[in-house]
């Protein structure tokens, strides 16, 4: 099971910026595999099963009482690919600021460890910020991904520029069971509409492998499903041809 806990941290990341408006609560959730050098030009969004996901708040437009100090509050939980959420914390920071700090650093931590059980795919970190002081919340959740190695990563992380890459998904989406590998089969369907020979094959060999493999296993139909109103249109008109066909052969090779 994934350990997440929070850690306090030393007021060393004070920015400033002249346009922050006060009593106008803000806050950014960033995420990093090394919050002992944290820089901000480095912020990581995908993570690999073995690695520690650090997320760690800092607000703007908070409120000071009269002895200058700040009264944060912090919910923070993760939604796991398989819908279920990992441990809530909850944690305050309450500490004086100097009068040109405007972007502040929270004291917790919030961290994921991603274990080899760990499901791959999309977690959300979910998180409410409350200034107890002016009575303010402001909500947000960000993305990460995880994936089952590094060459998963690579292999789901690049475009499709092959048949043979379009396999390579398909034994990663098999073995691992990470529905980002059929994403990104999916985002291959808008080659169909080019004008290279080469990418028309390819655009034409992803929508073929996404229709024998959506009536084959009902997991792929769903996550076609789930995709389809993400889909710009040129795709998504494709991936409902994909859909439909699935749906009906499946019927008929169910009514048999």
């Amino acid at each position: 099971m994934k350990k997440i806990f929070i850690q306090i941290i030393t007021m060393c990341l004070i920015l400033t910026y002249s346009n922050a408006v006060e009593n106008k609560l803000n806050f950014d959730v960033l995420v990093s595999d090394n919050v002992e050098s944290f820089d901000f030009n480095k912020v990581k969004r995908e993570y690999i099963r073995g690695e520690r996901a650090s997320a760690i708040f800092f607000v703007s437009g908070f409120s000071v009482n009269k002895s200058n100090k700040i009264n944060i509050s912090v919910n923070v939980k993760a939604l796991n690919p398989e819908n279920k959420y990992e441990a809530e914390i909850n944690f305050i920071s309450s500490y004086a600021i100097k009068d040109n700090q405007k972007y502040i650093p929270l004291d917790g931590i919030y961290d994921l460890y991603f274990n080899e059980k760990d499901p791959v795919g999309t977690y959300w970190i979910e998180a409410i910020v409350t200034d107890n002081i002016s009575k303010v919340s402001k909500t947000k959740k960000i993305s990460i991904l995880l994936f089952d190695n590094q060459k998963s990563k690579e292999i789901i992380m690049k475009q499709v520029q092959s048949a043979k890459h379009l396999n390579e998904l398909w034994e990663d989406y098999f073995r691992s069971k990470n529905p980002w590998a059929i994403k990104r089969i999916i985002s291959a369907l808008r080659y169909i509409n080019s004008k290279n020979g080469n990418a028309i094959l390819i655009g034409n060999a992803a929508k073929w492998s996404l229709t024998s493999n959506a009536i084959q296993h009902n997991e792929v139909l769903k996550i076609c499903k789930s995709n389809l109103n993400a889909m710009p249109t040129r795709i998504k008109l494709i991936l409902k041809e994909v859909i439909l066909e699935a749906e009906k052969k499946y019927k008929i090779n169910r009514d048999r």
